[in-house]
């Protein structure tokens, strides 16, 4: 894992807690710069607030998906990473964005 000896090793509540900071922390650096980058492109203050907007219906209509799907899902471990790199993944293509 991350260190050769045991005793020293990350417990899943430091995991937990490693994992809870990192996506907080994006969220704090996406909420304090993205409005300006946003703007810095020519997407407009309307178009920037359905922009932000847009991941929370997402959340509420996918949530209860993947609830269930963790649910019947005998590895919830996996249900859980896969959802994590899939959440870190898809912000990179706002990369390849030039507009609205």
């Amino acid at each position: 894992m991350f260190f050769k000896n045991k005793s020293r090793s990350l417990t899943p509540e430091m995991r937990v807690s490693f994992f809870y900071f990192i996506q907080a922390m994006s969220v704090g650096v996406v909420n304090a710069f993205a409005g300006i980058w946003l703007n810095s492109i020519g997407i407009t203050p309307g178009q920037t607030g359905i922009i932000f907007a847009a991941p929370v219906a997402l959340i509420l209509i996918v949530g209860a998906y993947v609830g269930r799907l963790a649910d019947r899902a005998t590895d919830w471990r996996t249900v859980i990473v896969r959802g994590a790199i899939i959440s870190a993944l898809l912000p990179v293509l706002l990369v390849a964005a030039q507009g609205f």
